[in-house]
């Protein structure tokens, strides 16, 4: 019978790029939500709205990868 053994992925990339994407969402939640150039105003809102619910389905992607490893790894222990 062969053994399969998953290998959890490096932490630290993992951890790397959770940390950039929470720092993305920080500098889209400071972004205004409203900017006027000239005669032009522009509401940001919906897609601050969208950045940063696009950031937190990648972030839950990330965690809930690591989450699932965890889990077979100790279930195949």
């Amino acid at each position: 019978m062969k053994e399969v053994l998953t290998k959890i992925p490096h932490l630290d990339k993992f951890d790397n790029k959770i940390s950039e994407l929470k720092e993305i969402k920080g500098k889209v939640g400071h972004i205004k939500q409203e900017v006027e150039i000239f005669w032009l105003r522009i509401k940001a809102d919906p897609l601050k709205k969208a950045l940063e619910h696009n950031l937190n389905e990648w972030i839950y992607v990330f965690i809930n990868f690591l989450n699932n490893q965890v889990k077979n790894f100790i279930r195949n222990c």
